[in-house]
């Protein structure tokens, strides 16, 4: 036994403190006044009323008659004796940790855990004690018992920090807290403080909240409480009340981002974000906090399936307002992290239509001077900002003149999902397949071919790969081929079919097998002017297949896709998109671009454009000539003749890890009910048509947000 904690010890008080505290070491004893008085001592006195308070966790009583349930029952206000001393020796202990020696703790701890596992093992004692009390005072006061333990012993080299189950505990306690009406933040201040000092392995936290999406809850939950307005301001002591839970985030966030975001944690971190942001940085907290959780924010957002979504979330809470607010914070660290968002994180999900229609939206509100006008944005931050609004207002624009746009225009065709059909038609003369609600047919002729001879052994794939995939939403993807890509082919063809000459004068004309890659080069589109980027969208470069080896072999697919090759009436587009992505490591976060590559092949109804390429090619072969210039006129003959072109509905990312492989059970071809068109992905009750084929549903209903789509592509 360390000598701090000998009974002798209390000979050495002053006469009154240790009349108070003999009294306070009898058997049932009131410790109400020797509480008082420690509290009051001056540090050489609490280090000698220490044994008081060790003697009064004595386990004997814990480990006979406490333990019968019967005995529970038939002495309640012996067991609310017993425990009210417990309870005092957790508070005093806490309150004069300093006085501790630290070598005295282990043995102190020793008796405290046992006293914390039983309490938590017979909940109804801690009811009672509740009730005695009038607040939760076991909850609160083991707990900043064990956070001031780990303070002054040290983190990982303490007892107390590597306790098993102490974090299970912890969490109980914290989510018992959060469930009670009224309490003051006090209470969530010692939680929070613990937390600081309890971080580890995500697993007992998940077993003490009650499971994964108990844990989640309880962190959102946490965050709405302290943060509930956007633009209330937060005063020191809050901050520094807050920023425990902030300091267990990133790994949280590592632990469980699904159920986080499912929890709607992206909300509640751009609020509990704005709220810090709109408030003076108190002198003592922590500069990184805000910091910490502007990149837990990103990480959450980036990590998920479909980041696109989390950000357009993000948005709608309140992103803008947040960067412009973020700066009254001085912390270099935390002025970069909104730098990189508006740089290099929000350009490239430009592509998607529910980032362009959130981002201009508000940006009007904040035109319409709803946001904070006096903001103290760096140059370069300010003006990547004003850059980054017009570039999404200028592609909000194109995409706005797609809705506008007259039946049989060439944004507005689609092809056909049938290889062997030459029909390019306005989409609202197409219907989608019931299953994977990706390919497109012109008649249901058409799918009952497509579905023998290729599609039933690649639907469920495609509605698999349609889950995971940031082209997975309909809208999505008219946006990028109609309101894009389509718009860009036909500017740019004059200089494609060039460059497609020339790629076919180097291989043999008649087999070359090519793409034509399309691609959004960030790096320098601060220095352009937004409407013209937006304008020109993607640069288009004629690549080998050698490139993209999962497509090495698109063209030789089925015999279908063989003879369209042949005759010239498709063509492999892919569009890589540089997205962000994040890692976590060392409790940061970052942010490095990750390649996505979505195929969207290009179908003629003729094929006279590809074809005559090759014919000129072939004949430049034969005579020796590489001056493409000297076959211009041919070249715009051709492109006067018109051919009818459209992009072809995408099959997904090239990445494994976007597409997982799934299958269509084998069932008889005729054998699915009928049922409902569905929104995504495979479905055991699938759509099926005339004869028992896969049902053709209608492409559209009348959800035209911006499209005017009538009955065609009904989740555009």
């Amino acid at each position: 036994m360390h000598d701090s904690l000998r009974l002798s010890n209390l000979q050495k008080l002053p006469f009154r403190l240790k009349a108070l505290a003999e009294r306070a070491t009898r058997p049932g004893a009131d410790m109400q006044a020797v509480t008082s008085a420690a509290c009051r001592a001056p540090l050489e006195h609490q280090r000698l009323l220490v044994y008081v308070f060790y003697a009064a966790l004595e386990t004997t009583e814990l480990d006979s008659r406490l333990r019968n349930e019967l005995f529970l029952v038939e002495n309640k206000a012996v067991v609310t004796t017993i425990l009210g001393r417990v309870v005092f020796a957790f508070q005093v202990l806490g309150d004069t940790y300093k006085s501790i020696a630290r070598e005295a703790i282990p043995e102190i701890w020793s008796r405290a855990w046992k006293w914390v596992q039983y309490l938590f093992d017979y909940e109804d004692c801690i009811d009672m004690m509740r009730a005695a009390r009038g607040k939760p005072g076991v909850v609160l006061a083991w707990v900043s018992m064990a956070r001031r333990f780990i303070e002054h012993t040290g983190f990982e080299s303490g007892v107390v920090f590597h306790t098993p189950r102490l974090r299970v505990l912890i969490t109980r306690s914290w989510s018992y807290l959060i469930s009670l009406d009224g309490v003051d933040d006090t209470a969530f201040r010692i939680i929070s403080g613990a937390l600081v000092y309890v971080r580890g392995p995500m697993d007992e936290f998940i077993e003490g909240a009650g499971g994964r999406r108990a844990f989640a809850a309880l962190i959102v939950r946490h965050l709405r409480r302290e943060a509930p307005s956007p633009i209330a301001q937060r005063s020191a002591a809050d901050i520094r009340r807050i920023s425990g839970i902030f300091m267990l985030l990133p790994d949280a966030l590592e632990a469980l981002g699904d159920e986080l975001r499912r929890a709607g944690v992206i909300p509640a971190l751009v609020t509990a974000c704005r709220a810090l942001s709109v408030s003076p940085c108190p002198p003592g907290a922590p500069p990184e906090t805000l910091h910490t959780l502007l990149r837990s924010l990103l990480f959450v957002a980036l990590r998920g399936r479909r980041p696109e979504r989390c950000i357009a979330q993000a948005i709608d809470a309140g992103l803008l307002p947040l960067i412009t607010t973020t700066p009254r914070w001085e912390y270099t660290n935390t002025a970069n992290v909104i730098y990189e968002l508006v740089t290099d994180v929000l350009p490239p999900f430009l592509v998607f239509r529910s980032v362009v229609s959130r981002l201009t939206g508000a940006a009007s509100a904040a035109w319409a001077g709803q946001m904070d006008h006096n903001a103290r944005l760096d140059n370069y931050t300010g003006g990547a900002m004003n850059q980054l609004t017009a570039l999404a207002c200028a592609r909000a624009e194109i995409y706005s003149q797609v809705h506008e746009l007259k039946a049989e225009s060439a944004i507005s065709l689609l092809a056909c999902s049938n290889i062997d059909c030459h029909s390019i038609l306005d989409r609202r003369q197409l219907r989608r397949c019931g299953r994977c609600q990706m390919r497109v047919y012109c008649s249901s002729e058409c799918q009952k071919y497509d579905w023998r001879s290729v599609h039933r052994g690649d639907c469920g794939r495609i509605a698999a790969t349609t889950r995971n995939d940031a082209l997975s939403s309909v809208k999505d993807q008219a946006y990028l081929t109609m309101a894009l890509l389509t718009r860009d082919y036909h500017q740019q063809l004059p200089t494609l079919a060039t460059d497609i000459l020339q790629f076919l004068c180097k291989t043999d004309p008649g087999t070359a097998k090519f793409a034509i890659e399309w691609y959004y080069d960030y790096e320098d589109w601060k220095d352009d002017d937004p409407e013209e980027f937006a304008l020109r969208a993607a640069t288009p470069r004629v690549v080998s297949l050698d490139k993209y080896p999962a497509y090495s072999q698109f063209y030789d697919t089925s015999p279908g896709m063989q003879r369209a090759f042949a005759e010239g009436r498709v063509q492999l587009h892919l569009l890589d998109l540089s997205m962000p992505e994040a890692i976590e490591q060392d409790h940061d976060f970052y942010f490095p671009f990750e390649h996505r590559v979505f195929a969207f092949p290009l179908r003629a109804a003729r094929g006279t454009l590809l074809t005559g390429l090759r014919e000129i090619a072939m004949e430049m072969v034969q005579s020796g000539r590489s001056d493409v210039e000297r076959f211009e006129g041919r070249v715009e003959a051709l492109l006067a003749m018109g051919d009818l072109e459209a992009y072809s509905v995408p099959d997904g990312a090239l990445d494994s890890a976007a597409a997982p492989e799934a299958s269509v059970p084998e069932v008889p071809l005729f054998a699915c009910p009928p049922a409902e068109p569905l929104p995504a992905g495979p479905h055991p009750d699938d759509c099926v048509g005339v004869d028992g084929e896969p049902a053709a549903d209608e492409l559209g209903a009348a959800d035209v947000v911006q499209f005017a789509l009538s009955p065609d592509l009904a989740t555009m």
